[in-house]
């Protein structure tokens, strides 16, 4: 029962509005360091996704897709964690 709960979680989120976006980038991800999610998606269009789809606002974020053309642009979607900023982040319990 569990392996067919997350197998479906992950078919549903790849269907979310970030990942079909993010299917017609590169394929190559980068390391930016921790960011909290505070608007998604953001004014420019970009997406802060997971595996299971969508990020919800204080979710956190490591990663960022590059571009096309190899470059990867600033994080539009999230700010830096930092010890004062970390009672934004909806923390571990969200994971369950």
């Amino acid at each position: 029962m569990i392996k067919v709960s997350v197998l479906v979680l992950l078919v549903l989120g790849a269907c979310s509005p970030g990942h079909i976006a993010a299917n017609k980038g590169a394929k190559e991800w980068v390391w930016v360091g921790c960011h909290i999610v505070t608007i998604n998606p953001s004014p420019s269009g970009e997406y802060a996704i997971g595996p299971t789809g969508d990020l919800n606002i204080g979710d956190k974020l490591y990663y960022k897709q590059k571009r096309k053309n190899g470059t990867v642009g600033p994080v539009t979607t999230a700010i830096p964690c930092g010890p004062e900023r970390e009672y934004m982040s909806s923390g571990f319990l969200r994971i369950f």
